[in-house]
């Protein structure tokens, strides 16, 4: 029996001797290999998606927690991931996991399964009139005025973000029917300004040209005729969202300020400009001795200065100068578009991209600036600070037929529309191959996404009709939200 004992004793001993030590490497994430006789440091998998709660599989196998999830103890080398949940299509990838690192998979957006459009018109449209951050959408069925509709999804934002039912009724209004004299008019022009409720239309009704201010939101639709505050037909407008009373117009390279209370033109406050934009209380420009200066909106012609005062900035705006459109994203970024195609900043690497873009989108959450051509889709991330001997661009590796625009979705997610295709690109993962297609569209017709409610609203190519697609649920939209306040208040 003490034999025994000892024996017993001794094969303890021994399996502690092994199974502890071989426990402690493998929370350290160290693996013993028994078939190449070495010891192997591993790497982690990190999955996130929208909606949370999905099912990953690594090489077949289920893990063994819903998303998110931390996935460890890999051996180096390249997995298979594949992530499922109920009524969402597939997700999977190939992901190489190195010693020592951790992979992410961050805010992976699951497709609803099938991805279905939901119609918000009755008859058939032609195209989408979009101003970006704002709460309406405005849709176009034919040639006059009174087929001019408007689409007002958020009169208010905690309604439509969390609605008693899925089913609340959106509703189509026309926007100039009740005026006889101007439905028969033809939209030539119209002017706004993102995250500001009103747009001015320039309409030809029996060969007069008129000028009509609209506030779209509050209320019964307000239509203004201010045709007499432009004595000089303007090639831009613009304002500040947070001062839409005063207006900038731009005619004969000079700039006019407006007031809509009063009625009072103050003609020329600058001259000699080629471009400009509006930015809080600035005025940023491009004079025509071919350089970027800004000023005060209150007093413009008062201590005008350079925006930069690096040479190469300077010398390439001289360079690429005439500029199509200027956007002051901050009082500190501004992005000039040439009209060779160029795109430069005034934040280094200052040329951005020296021929052929047709548009760009700036993420301010983010901070990445997403830049198209006809055929390629690029992501300059600003937020991880540049470096002059790296190209900092990030190309989308799809092969794309005819750009449009395109809209950004959460941090990494890009829509994109493609000639009659509607596509969504990751930009942070698996190659930059991630590009899914969401629908068919009618050409040329516009989309827009809006960010509050997760919705895509489009012209589907198959009915017709002034359409929306759930890209994200609301009730993710509140774990969203709910998590950025928890991550100011833990700042704070």
């Amino acid at each position: 029996m003490v034999k025994l004992r000892k024996i017993l004793f001794a094969v303890f001993t021994l399996l502690y001797l092994i199974i502890c030590p071989a426990l402690i490497l493998y929370s350290l994430g160290i693996v013993i290999k028994p078939e190449i006789k070495d010891i192997v440091k591993t790497g982690v998998i990190y999955v996130d998606t929208t909606p949370s709660g999905a099912t990953v599989f690594v090489n077949g196998k289920v893990s063994r927690e819903e998303t998110p999830t931390v996935i460890d103890n890999l051996i180096p080398g390249t997995y298979e991931i594949m992530i499922k949940a109920p009524h969402y299509k597939t997700w999977s990838t190939q992901v190489s996991v190195s010693a020592e690192k951790a992979t992410p998979l961050n805010s992976i957006l699951l497709l609803h399964d099938p991805i279905l459009s939901t119609p918000i018109s009755q008859k058939p449209v032609e195209k989408l009139i979009t101003a970006d951050e704002n709460p309406f959408v405005l849709a176009v069925t034919g040639d006059n005025t009174k087929d001019l509709f408007l689409h007002l999804w958020d009169e208010s934002f905690r309604q439509n973000l969390l609605p008693e039912k899925e089913t609340t009724p959106f509703f189509l209004k026309s926007l100039f029917n009740n005026d006889p004299a101007l439905a028969q008019g033809h939209i030539i022009k119209y002017f706004s300004t993102p995250s500001s409720p009103y747009m001015i239309f320039l309409v030809e009704s029996n060969n007069k040209f008129k000028y009509y201010w609209s506030d779209l939101i509050f209320g019964a639709t307000k239509i203004e005729d201010i045709t007499d505050l432009f004595p000089t037909t303007p090639t831009d407008i613009q304002w500040n969202e947070s001062d839409p009373r005063h207006l900038f117009s731009f005619e004969n390279q000079s700039v006019s300020r407006i007031d809509l209370a009063t009625k009072a033109i103050y003609p020329k406050i600058l001259e000699n400009v080629s471009a400009f934009t509006i930015s809080g209380q600035m005025i940023f420009f491009i004079n025509t001795s071919r350089s970027l200066v800004k000023t005060s909106t209150h007093s413009p012609q008062e201590n005008i200065r350079l925006v930069s005062t690096s040479p190469l900035f300077n010398d390439l705006v001289y360079k690429h100068f005439p500029f199509s459109y200027l956007s002051a994203v901050s009082d500190n970024i501004i992005f000039l578009l040439g009209e060779d195609g160029s795109l430069l900043s005034n934040v280094k690497p200052y040329l951005l991209f020296d021929k052929d873009v047709l548009g760009f989108q700036w993420n301010k959450k983010a901070q990445k600036l997403a830049f198209w051509t006809a055929t390629k889709v690029g992501v300059f991330d600003f937020s991880k600070g540049t470096d002059p001997q790296q190209d900092q661009r990030v190309w989308i590796n799809y092969k794309f037929i005819e750009i449009k625009q395109a809209h950004w979705i959460q941090d990494n997610y890009l829509v994109v529309e493609d000639a009659s295709d509607l596509l969504i690109a990751n930009t942070e993962c698996c190659g930059l191959s991630d590009v899914r297609k969401i629908a068919d569209i009618q050409k040329n017709s516009n989309t827009y996404y809006s960010a509050k409610i997760g919705k895509i609203f489009l012209i589907p190519k198959e009915t017709g009709l002034f359409s929306y697609i759930n890209i994200i649920s609301q009730h993710s939209l509140l774990k969203a939200v709910t998590k950025e306040k928890a991550e100011k208040n833990t700042e704070l």
